[in-house]
């Protein structure tokens, strides 16, 4: 898998995606299948499939996010587990989004 920049506009617009469903209360894994249909197959959207592959399985999103560290630093993922613990994901995934 190749590496991915936090200003990849294909990674600003996951991350924006993923912040404004979570906001409006969609539940995760529909939100993660349908950020996957509208990003191109390279480089985000094969990474978002597996993503929820991982998630239906039952894999946290953080979890799932740590697989692929190429894609998504130790940053991301312990801001997404502590959004995860917190019941706030909403609120991280929107830092997230300023600050890419």
């Amino acid at each position: 898998m190749a590496e991915i920049t936090g200003c990849h506009p294909d990674m600003v617009l996951f991350w924006r995606l993923l912040a404004e469903g979570a906001c409006s209360g969609r539940p995760l894994l529909s939100l993660l299948y349908s950020i996957g249909r509208q990003l191109p197959p390279e480089p985000m959207g094969r990474v978002v499939a597996a993503l929820a592959k991982d998630v239906a399985e039952g894999k946290t999103l953080s979890e799932a996010m740590a697989a692929a560290p190429s894609v998504f630093s130790k940053a991301h993922v312990c801001l997404i587990e502590a959004g995860e613990y917190l019941g706030r994901l909403d609120r991280i995934l929107v830092l997230i989004l300023e600050f890419t």
